[in-house]
């Protein structure tokens, strides 16, 4: 990628949120090597600003040193929000390139002994605000790389569950729909410190294909699956019958996939419009 032009990197230093939000309208590819190609402060700055269930899909595509350097700088929540939300195998080269105590911290915030629901939960969740539109969930849920999901789970700006919304009322719904106004807030919430045995024979397995796992702090880690659980109580069972319908088995042909690049953002952006200047939370 070519090196960014002095407007785009006053975009980003004046406008992160919106920045964010253009790069996750991008490919992570895309997105991955945009960042890789601006200053450390800059994609630092919007990557403050991302979802960090967006942030990990990125931060995994851009050139190691400079994901690494990215999750030093970021605020350690943010960066161990991210972490968790990567695939295991993902995590080493980026630990290894970060200080020792820094990498200590984030090990153990990520890891949980083997009868925990923590350690058998998958990271890999899709999780979004819930001020986030129906449409523009359909259309990011499409560019995701999560396999497969059944659920989408919403947070707060502090990453704390609100609900949970299962793919068939996405597309029930007005495209204008917050996901705020869809969420299920009775889904049942694991502690991934509980202990495996304990939940296996909770009566939610009979409704929700996936139960929602917490921190201690409560924040949304990841996901516990119907799946997982019938394998740890029968390990040598066949293969469970097939889940519910999955976002991209009911998306599928219902919207054609829209990308703004980050280019175009900057043409059409409108300095009167006080909308384009709003610093807002993560998501």
């Amino acid at each position: 990628m070519a090196n960014p032009s002095a407007l785009t990197i006053s975009f980003l230093d004046r406008q992160p949120y919106s920045a964010a939000q253009a790069l996750t309208e991008m490919s992570t590819s895309d997105a991955a090597a945009f960042l890789d190609s601006v200053p450390l402060r800059y994609a630092v700055g919007t990557v403050s600003h991302m979802n960090s269930w967006y942030a990990s899909g990125i931060i995994k595509k851009m050139k190691p040193a400079n994901g690494a350097a990215i999750l030093r700088e970021v605020d350690y929540p943010t960066a161990a929000s991210i972490l968790r939300l990567m695939p295991p195998e993902d995590r080493p080269e980026l630990l290894a390139l970060l200080p020792a105590k820094l990498r200590r911290d984030f090990e153990t915030s990520i890891s949980y002994p083997d009868d925990t629901v923590g350690a058998h939960m998958t990271t890999s969740i899709i999780s979004l605000g819930g001020a986030e539109t129906v449409a523009s969930a359909i259309g990011l849920l499409r560019k995701s790389d999560v396999p497969d999901p059944h659920t989408v789970f919403i947070v707060d700006e502090e990453r704390r569950l609100v609900g949970t919304v299962p793919p068939a009322s996405l597309l029930r719904s007005a495209p204008s729909q917050s996901l705020a106004g869809l969420a299920d807030q009775s889904t049942t919430a694991l502690s991934a410190r509980a202990r495996l045995a304990t939940v296996i024979g909770i009566a939610e397995w009979e409704i929700y294909p996936d139960l929602p796992v917490l921190s201690r702090k409560k924040q949304l880690i990841g996901a516990l699956s119907s799946s997982s659980v019938r394998k740890h109580q029968h390990p040598m069972a066949q293969a469970a019958p097939a889940p519910p319908t999955s976002i991209f088995g009911a998306i599928a042909g219902a919207f054609y996939e829209s990308a703004i690049g980050l280019g175009q953002v900057i043409a059409e952006l409108d300095p009167s419009d006080p909308g384009a200047r709003k610093q807002d939370p993560r998501s």
